[in-house]
């Protein structure tokens, strides 16, 4: 199952635009460890979104999951309602 990290690491792997990385260098980008970085690629695989022989991300499967499928697989939970006045850090 995927991760939020998950996309967060083939976005990135995207964005670079070249396989001279490393999983240190795009740890170290993401603020993540290294295994945590491969686990994410691994799962991003198993998925059909990353090609990892090839470092390839594969384009038409994440933009159709971006498009069609992430807010079903990371969807919003509203909590209980609560009596008072909503936090507003920002009024």
């Amino acid at each position: 199952m995927l991760k939020p990290q998950d996309i967060l690491a083939i976005l990135k792997v995207h964005s670079w635009d070249s396989t001279n990385w490393t999983y240190s260098s795009l740890a170290q980008s993401l603020g993540m460890s290294a295994s945590e970085v491969h686990a994410a690629l691994e799962r991003s695989e198993a998925a059909g979104l990353y090609y990892g022989s090839e470092r390839k991300i594969l384009k038409q499967a994440v933009l159709e999951f971006l498009v069609h499928g992430l807010r079903y697989v990371f969807y919003a939970q509203p909590g209980p309602k609560q009596a008072g006045i909503a936090n507003c850090t920002f009024c």
